[in-house]
């Protein structure tokens, strides 16, 4: 009988929504699972990798800084000489091995002119031949919306039973000190009297949309987290609209807290999880009413229309109907790691 192995690529990169799906659900899974269970395979030179109770973690071959190298040789080898199933999280796998395979979303294949730089269309070709391989070979699909899981199946040609949906979640944001000193940098921002957003040079992202706004509504107070620099090489930025740049976990929590509204006029997600962050910490929050949103935020959240400038923000926030606590009790990342250990009963042993 074969054993499951997670693939732990993860641990010491940034962390972004999938980084985060990854750190969260294999935290819950440990709590689970039998001692030596399944088995946590991480590069040998992996940093922050926590002490599990229960998680059999082995490390192989140092990574180097060459993550896609060390899934597709040492971590793939790990599997075939081991006879293990692999489980991968960060919509990457091993081609001649998908497992059980997240796939979070398949924008790389619905956007396909958002990638215009070389390295942008190489990073494209790359990421196609992992939907490829996911879609056609893994033994069984995660994803995280039901969203997801008809633009995988209709793309691709799956079949419903092979895709399972297993949601993300916000529990890990009340876990984060707040740091308010990001506030004593800027003495004019009161609190309460902004909006707050995450930005980012990525085209689903939309901060268009932001600056676009700000300048039709110039007694609004836009706070835009992130590197943003390159945006405004040929743009002027509206006196309303405060760039941050990059900001700490902590930062981010106090700055949520304190908004207005959280502001998320995106084109395209999977899931979305800062709204959530940002509803669990007490914040109202405006989100897009593309893509997933409407089947996440369902009544607790205000909608805008992405493509529509002429939205009013204020108007919007008295537009809900469910309260922020409904909402959240239907995501928890223990509900997450129940679902994939199910999967992973299912489909991990052969």
């Amino acid at each position: 009988m074969g054993k499951c192995a997670i693939c732990g690529d993860f641990y010491g990169k940034t962390i972004t929504g999938i980084q985060r799906v990854a750190y969260e659900t294999v935290a819950e899974l440990d709590r689970l699972i039998e001692k030596d269970a399944i088995t946590l395979v991480v590069p040998e030179d992996a940093v922050g990798v926590p002490e599990y109770q229960n998680l059999k973690v082995v490390r192989i071959h140092p990574e180097n800084g060459r993550r896609h190298l060390w899934i597709q040789l040492w971590y793939a080898k790990y599997l075939r000489k081991n006879g293990c199933i692999g489980v991968t999280i960060c919509n990457e796998v091993p081609l001649r091995r998908p497992g059980i395979a997240y796939l979070h979303d398949i924008y790389y294949k619905l956007y396909p002119k958002d990638f215009t730089t070389l390295s942008a269309r190489i990073s494209r070709f790359v990421v196609l031949a992992m939907y490829r391989a996911i879609t056609r070979r893994a033994k069984h699909i995660i994803t995280v919306s039901e969203t997801s899981k008809r633009e995988i199946m209709d793309t691709y040609h799956v079949q419903s039973e092979r895709i399972t949906v297993v949601n993300c979640a916000w529990q890990h944001v009340l876990r984060i000190e707040e740091d308010a000193a990001v506030f004593r940098k800027y003495p004019d921002v009161q609190e309460g009297q902004y909006y707050f957003t995450l930005g980012s040079l990525a085209k689903r992202k939309n901060v268009g949309w932001i600056i676009s706004y700000a300048e039709k509504h110039p007694k609004d107070i836009f706070l835009l987290s992130g590197r943003m620099d390159d945006y405004f090489v040929d743009r002027s930025l509206p006196k309303n609209v405060i760039l941050l740049g990059y900001v700490s976990d902590g930062e981010m929590v106090a700055l949520m807290k304190r908004c207005k509204a959280f502001v998320f006029p995106t084109l395209y997600e999977g899931f979305g999880i800062p709204p959530l962050e940002a509803m669990a910490l007490g914040a109202r929050v405006i989100v897009s009413n593309q893509s997933c949103m409407k089947e996440i935020y369902r009544d607790a959240a205000c909608f805008i229309d992405p493509f529509d400038e002429r939205a009013d923000l204020d108007a919007a926030l008295e537009n809900v109907a469910e309260s922020a606590e409904d909402l959240l009790s239907l995501y928890s990342w223990q509900k997450s790691a129940e679902k994939l250990r199910d999967i992973i009963d299912e489909y991990g042993f052969d």
